[in-house]
């Protein structure tokens, strides 16, 4: 494994500070091995520093030629050539940067678009709803004796009772009263009015007797097997209609119901329950307050690595790790 480099950094008057220890360039090594003390005896000499120095101005100018080989030469024929310039500079503005994996697109694609496209599910399509028929799956129109719910799309069959005029379904009132008639039953002529003289065939004097002992009906009244008193007709119109006798269970995971206020729990007046912790102590957990915050954050950290930590602050000591 390659060896590192590490450069003790910290901040000092709010900038980023290579710090030096102080010791003798004996105890300095480089990275040949060398210590520092026995390099200086090889420092370069000053023709070699301008050499170095003149090799470099050479690779600098390139081969340019002697009327622009110098900074102030070519600053010159700037201000001399200004329009050439300004539309130099134009045209670079007229260009954007090449970024990997993107091109030129021959239609603008817009943030609207892409926010539409963003909400179409994958794999849609511009579907239309086909007539439904004996051999298509499809669409239909509710037509006579259907009704639907609108909430809910529910169709239902919805006819109504038979009459006179208009066929239908037969009610259980007509049912009833069929069953109860005998089989080759004809209809029988009844006197108009109760008479204990009459000579009709229906014995219309038994009628009468009979009918001596009924009540006669009132409307909104019925015969009951029990007595219908007005306190228990009172308490019933007191229940909301669809009451059940509701057992509240207990919540779970996968059950909704009912809770009891615990610990780290509290309740208002109004039934809303919120979290109560108390701070945290040395010997108990609890919320972190902002004084704990305050001296937390004021702590030194002590970084290592080759790039300048994003949280570095003041007194914090960066250990800078290089190649």
């Amino acid at each position: 494994m390659p060896s590192k480099n590490s450069i003790l950094k910290g901040i000092v008057n709010g900038q980023v500070t290579e710090l030096y220890p102080k010791t003798a360039a004996n105890n300095v090594f480089l990275q040949s091995g060398t210590d520092v003390e026995t390099a200086m005896t090889t420092i370069p000499t000053t023709e070699t520093v301008e050499g170095l120095i003149s090799d470099a101005i050479d690779a600098l100018i390139d081969g340019a030629p002697a009327t622009y080989d110098t900074l102030k030469e070519i600053s010159d024929w700037i201000a001399t050539h200004q329009s050439e310039y300004e539309a130099l500079i134009a045209a670079i503005a007229g260009k954007v940067d090449k970024v990997e994996g993107k091109g030129l697109s021959t239609e603008d694609y817009t943030t609207a678009e892409k926010t539409k496209l963003a909400g179409i599910e994958a794999n849609a399509n511009n579907y239309t709803l086909p007539t439904a028929t004996a051999s298509a799956l499809g669409g239909v129109k509710v037509g006579a004796n259907l009704a639907i719910d609108s909430s809910t799309g529910v169709l239902s069959g919805d006819y109504s009772a038979a009459s006179s005029s208009a066929a239908g379904l037969m009610s259980a009132a007509d049912k009833t009263k069929l069953d109860g008639i005998e089989a080759g039953a004809t209809a029988i002529t009844v006197d108009s009015a109760i008479s204990s003289s009459s000579t009709n065939p229906v014995e219309n004097q038994a009628i009468y007797t009979a009918l001596a002992g009924k009540v006669s009906t009132e409307a909104g009244k019925g015969l009951s097997s029990n007595d219908y008193t007005d306190t228990e007709k009172t308490k019933l119109a007191g229940i909301e209609a669809g009451a059940n006798n509701y057992s509240l269970p207990t919540a779970a995971a996968g059950t909704l119901g009912g809770v009891k206020v615990g610990s780290n729990l509290a309740i208002d007046a109004n039934g809303v329950l919120s979290g109560n912790y108390s701070n945290a102590s040395s010997s108990a957990a609890g919320l972190m307050s902002a004084a704990d915050k305050t001296a937390l954050d004021a702590k030194p950290d002590v970084y290592v690595q080759s790039t300048q930590p994003s949280g570095l602050k003041a007194g914090d000591i960066w250990f800078q790790i290089s190649d």
